[in-house]
């Protein structure tokens, strides 16, 4: 594997980035990682490095660039609270313009598959995530636990299923059954709106909150329909990663089905992901 911090150039600005990429120059599908609130910070390094052992290019982006570039918050009620003034920096136009950028760097590495990029965030860049899928470039998006995707941003702007008509990839949502921060209703509007949008979309939620989003929890799988919870802000990616790399198609690990999800089909979990990246 090779990781390497790359500058890339966001309306003359620049963002400072992680990229991390199998050894080899045979082109691979690219995932853009989102960072949860708490800036790019070593657990999202190390998303986005387990990304690339699972064979894909990951460019780990920082979208507080324009105000708070070298934010790294710890995982405590004082980084969180820090995270969220940070967030309020951001907007949607600012968001869409970073992934643009992304899009638009990785389109130009010899290493990446054309027209095989997808997205990955994690709590607000779950919500990210949600909001990016509006941009073409992309391939798939893959939201965890998207604490503003049925909830207003943290700059006050409305929440992100106000742009589901406008989404125009495949997405796959993974939420946290007893997460105390997307009720029930919250996660049920959600699929409502991509469903009555005629979106393709799957979500699944774990039996519990998102804290232990790892693979000593084996999560229920939900329907399109599902109205189980979802999200945690204050948790670390550390708790997701397991399951990250069993959201990417292609890749079956030891110990349980390919997606890890109890009672659902191996292939069907990840149909979305395979078909948009691979």
């Amino acid at each position: 594997m090779q990781t390497q911090d790359v500058m890339l150039t966001v309306d003359g600005n620049p963002m400072k980035s992680f990229l991390a990429r199998p050894d080899g120059d045979e082109p691979k599908a690219a995932v853009i990682v989102l960072q949860e609130i708490f800036g790019v910070n070593k657990e999202v390094r190390r998303i986005a490095e387990l990304v690339a052992n699972a064979g894909y290019v990951a460019l780990a982006i920082n979208y507080y660039h324009r105000t708070n570039p070298d934010l790294n918050e710890p995982y405590t009620p004082e980084g969180l609270q820090n995270g969220f003034a940070a967030a309020g920096n951001v907007s949607r136009a600012t968001l869409r313009a970073d992934v643009s950028a992304a899009i638009t760097y990785l389109e130009g590495q010899p290493f990446v598959k054309r027209g095989k990029i997808a997205t990955i965030g994690f709590c607000f860049g779950g919500a990210v995530a949600f909001v990016t899928a509006t941009l073409p470039g992309l391939a798939a998006a893959i939201p965890f636990y998207g604490g503003s995707i049925a909830a207003a941003f943290p700059n006050g702007e409305p929440e992100g299923l106000a742009d589901v008509k406008d989404i125009r990839v495949p997405l796959l949502l993974f939420f946290g059954g007893k997460d105390e921060y997307i009720d029930h209703d919250a996660i049920a509007r959600t699929d409502k709106a991509l469903l009555d949008a005629g979106k393709q979309m799957r979500s699944s939620a774990t039996r519990t909150s998102v804290m232990p989003f790892s693979a000593r929890v084996r999560p229920r799988s939900t329907s399109t329909k599902s109205t189980t919870p979802g999200r945690k802000c204050s948790s670390s990616s550390r708790s997701s990663s397991p399951r990250v790399c069993r959201a990417l198609p292609g890749k079956r690990r030891r110990g349980g089905s390919a997606d890890g999800i109890r009672g659902a089909n191996p292939v069907r979990t990840r149909r979305i992901a395979r078909r948009a990246i691979r």
